[in-house]
């Protein structure tokens, strides 16, 4: 009985032991997968083009997109180059957006039904825009870097800079979107860049609970490292943004 017990418990042990493991990688792995905990990096777009990027950082992210969805960083290929001679290599980020039926990628066709392709809130139309225009930055990303989308950790930018004219029902299914679909093409996991005000002012607060949190707006790398339990969408903070002679910086939370 004592050796029978013993290996059930083992058993038992082993099962949570793959539980909790399958609940990380649910919520995109842990930081330190990407990241060194307690180390910087940088983030780079195309307001970087043409210039010194910086060294010395642990990893870089480099912004697919132009600004705005369905556009392209004109030095995405070169600022990926950079990043990934890090010694944690290259992620991506992308800005995402929700325009609405002003947009002419508003009425595509992807996994949920758009009811009403007039309707500025309607959710089923809000999902396929993010959906589709997620699929067009994998595309971008893949182009410009000869395949190098597959694995690596992707970041949904979420600023009001942006339009969102959708109801905040609307927007956070349009994230949703984005999420599901870069989820689905094989990142090595998705996490969202915002603050506090422009999340809630964005969606009305909605949580994503297993969706790591990259938060802009540390006024220092003391203050960053202050900040990591300042979680805007339930989340658990993996990144915190200041800047640094200039320069975006990135401290990864212990």
């Amino acid at each position: 009985m004592a050796r029978r017990s013993t290996s059930m418990r083992l058993v038992v042990a082993a099962a949570f032991v793959a539980l909790v493991l399958a609940l990380v990688t649910s919520a995109g792995g842990l930081a330190s997968t990407f990241y060194p905990a307690g180390s910087t990096g940088f983030d780079v777009s195309y307001p970087q083009c043409g210039a010194t990027l910086p060294r010395g950082g642990a990893f870089g992210i480099v912004g697919v997109t132009n600004g705005l969805p369905w556009s392209a960083n004109p030095c995405l290929a070169t600022e990926y180059q950079w990043a990934r001679g890090a010694s944690s290599g290259a992620s991506f980020y992308m800005n995402t957006a929700n325009p609405g039926p002003i947009s002419k990628y508003w009425n595509r066709p992807g996994p949920r039904t758009c009811a009403d392709a007039t309707s500025y809130s309607d959710v089923g139309c809000a999902y396929n825009y993010g959906w589709n225009a997620a699929n067009d930055a994998w595309t971008v990303a893949n182009g410009a870097t000869s395949g190098a989308a597959t694995g690596r950790y992707w970041w949904l930018d979420v600023e009001t800079v942006n339009s969102w004219n959708g109801t905040t029902a609307a927007n956070g299914e349009a994230i949703l979107g984005y999420l599901e679909a870069l989820r689905s093409l094989g990142a090595g996991g998705v996490g969202i860049y915002s603050t506090r005000y422009q999340w809630t002012t964005i969606t009305g607060g909605r949580q994503f609970s297993s969706t790591p949190n990259w938060v802009a707006g540390a006024l220092n790398a003391r203050d960053a490292a202050q900040r990591c339990s300042s979680s805007f969408a339930g989340g658990p903070v993996w990144l915190v943004q200041y800047i640094s002679r200039g320069v975006d910086s990135d401290f990864v939370c212990r």
